[in-house]
């Protein structure tokens, strides 16, 4: 491999810290081997180096100066010099350890990935037909997004979270403006689950969501995976909401001005009909890389798949949305699920059509790992009233950080403007047990 990525400097710190502490029962040295590889130390003399102090911690021996002066006696004097030099030059210090240790973890995670894609690249290269060479791609890039940190996270004290606070690491977990009045607080490191019947709108209301947080933080990108419909489709959907009017019905200067503010952000669209929760994974994490990512939107939950085998559908469905919730945790961005409903919501009182978890089939995977969770409705679709009309109405039914709530908009089009709560007459009849579900 040319040009490897590797810190000599950061790979003798962390061997000078350890044998200036020498000690096999320190925290501070055994923290530090729980997080340590073999493959982490580039430079020979070094990793040599550390296959000594390994084997000296893990047999319970005493590694400091003297005793590896004594074991380094009969070897490589290349290998006993670097030790002297590194400390004699005072390379290490226990205040630099983590850090450092953090920038060789990094290091073998880059070396990894170049490896990877050179092989992919070999592969691919030497693979005379077209389809399998795709094939190899394909698969190389979900192994590729798979290699990760092993970073070991070994909690927090109170004062290190008050230090994290004051510092403002987690800036990314305040609400996300998103311009809806009424709809609640959206907040980074979450999932986001929206449920409606087939024909509501969630797609439109999927892609509304991430328009309104994607304009917001348009220093990010957006992710759209679609397991229904083609990009091509998305995108009109998008265009039609920035344009509040139908696609179809755009002139060619409105079309214009839409593409114009669609490009003001970077979004993404994956159309793959048979999405698994690995794919997805691997390429967001991918993306990440090259752009942090403010939302990632899932049309629908119930079409992805999954390589492991589950003996339920709901025990399939939980795994997925744990997947989607840690997946928004790691990449700090809102992650949207759409989810179809299972039940006729429509044979209940009009002011209570919006769906409850219990109208979606093996649902409580979902609400457990949601942050916030919305049922969706459009009256119009079961009513010829005239107030009716164009209505789109979405409820909160579960809300992690806050209230539950309740947003009405005029939805004609693709277009989504703030709209008065109807006055319905009719109220719906208290059933206490209804949308009870079961935690276990």
């Amino acid at each position: 491999m040319t040009n490897p990525k590797y810190n000599p400097e950061a790979e003798l710190g962390v061997i000078s810290a350890l044998i200036n502490d020498g000690d096999y029962s320190s925290f501070t040295v055994q923290k530090s081997m729980l997080r340590l590889e073999e493959r982490f130390f580039y430079v020979p003399v070094h990793r040599e180096l550390f296959k000594i102090i390994k084997k000296c911690f893990d047999e319970k021996h005493v590694f400091d100066m003297s005793a590896m002066s004594d074991i380094l006696q009969s070897s490589s004097n290349d290998v006993f010099m670097t030790m002297l030099n590194g400390l004699n030059k005072t390379y290490y210090s226990t205040s630099r350890l983590e850090r450092e240790i953090t920038t060789l973890e990094q290091a073998a995670q880059m070396r990894q990935q170049l490896k990877t894609m050179q092989s992919i690249i070999l592969d691919c290269h030497d693979e005379p037909l077209t389809n399998l060479a795709c094939d190899i791609l394909h698969h190389g890039i979900q192994k590729l997004g798979g290699i990760k940190l092993n970073a070991m996270n070994d909690g927090a004290d109170y004062e290190q979270i008050a230090e994290s606070h004051l510092n403002g690491e987690f800036l990314d977990m305040e609400p996300v403006e998103i311009g809806i009045d009424g709809f609640g607080e959206l907040r980074n490191c979450s999932l986001v689950t929206i449920a409606g019947a087939s024909g509501v709108g969630k797609t439109y209301f999927g892609v509304y969501l991430m328009n309104q947080v994607g304009m917001y933080q348009p220093d990010k990108q957006a992710l759209f995976f679609s397991l229904e419909m083609a990009r091509n489709e998305i995108w009109e959907r998008h265009l039609s909401i920035l344009a509040n009017k139908a696609f179809d019905e755009l002139t060619k200067s409105e079309l214009t001005e839409a593409i114009g503010l669609s490009l003001a952000v970077d979004y993404r669209v994956y159309d793959e009909p048979r999405i698994d929760i690995d794919y997805i994974e691997t390429m967001c994490r991918l993306q990440a890389m090259r752009k942090p990512i403010s939302v990632i939107v899932v049309d629908y939950i119930g079409l992805v798949t999954s390589k492991q085998k589950h003996d339920r559908e709901d025990l399939r469905v939980s795994d997925i949305t744990q997947r989607l919730a840690a997946l928004a945790m790691n990449l700090k961005c809102i992650v949207i699920g759409l989810t179809q409903v299972n039940r006729d919501p429509s044979k209940r009182e009009k002011s209570d059509r919006c769906p409850y978890p219990n109208d979606v089939a093996d649902s409580v995977g979902s609400v457990r790992s949601s942050s916030i969770w919305i049922g969706i409705d459009r009256p119009e679709l079961y009513s010829d009233e005239l107030q009716d009309k164009n209505l789109f109405v979405a409820k909160c039914r579960k809300n992690r950080r806050g209230d539950n709530f309740e947003v009405y908009f005029d939805f004609n089009g693709g277009r989504f403007l703030p709209r008065d709560k109807p006055n319905w007459q009719s109220t719906p009849k208290p059933m206490a047990n209804r949308y009870k579900f079961k935690e276990d």
